[in-house]
């Protein structure tokens, strides 16, 4: 499987892998449907940090029994594009029991913009089961001011405030 526009659109975007087939993400979950969830393969493929979509397939194939929370910070800390992370959050990090115990160690102010992007994008599934700190952690991300996570502090402040203005 290859798509050559979407490859060179993406390489031409600038994303940091040396090899793109240019899959979109329901293929990708089609692969990973045929694949085993065993956490060396996943680790494996995480590590193919030079293939978008082996990172991109990472997440899909790491089977959840065996997710801790180190494990969770090392996935966090060396995703390197948006995309990444937020494949990362939706098919992995937001699905763990840890959840917001994993988010609320990824807004750590010592961790990288790419990390509390990360954090934000956990927090927004949470909104429901934990919208207090989940307020609180958005509007500390959305006072640093910092470009890369503002938007999506803003979103969860944003949401929480309709939210409350329909009950």
């Amino acid at each position: 499987m290859r798509n050559g526009i979407i490859a060179d659109t993406l390489r031409k975007a600038g994303l940091p892998y040396r090899i793109i087939f240019g899959l979109n993400l329901p293929q990708i979950a089609d692969i990973a449907a045929t694949l085993p969830k065993e956490t060396s393969l996943a680790l494996k493929l995480w590590d193919n940090n030079s293939t978008r979509e082996s990172m991109l397939l990472a997440p899909m194939v790491y089977p959840m029994e065996e997710f801790d929370m180190d494990t969770a910070m090392m996935f966090a800390r060396t995703s390197p594009t948006a995309e990444c992370m937020d494949n990362l959050c939706h098919k992995l990090l937001s699905k763990s029991p840890d959840a917001f115990e994993i988010a609320t160690m990824m807004s750590a102010p010592t961790e990288t913009p790419m990390v509390r992007y990360g954090a934000m994008r956990i927090l927004w599934k949470l909104m429901s089961s934990h919208s207090e700190p989940v307020e609180r952690m958005a509007r500390e991300e959305y006072d640093r001011n910092d470009p890369y996570t503002k938007t999506a502090s803003k979103q969860i402040i944003d949401e929480l405030d309709f939210l409350r203005e329909c009950e």
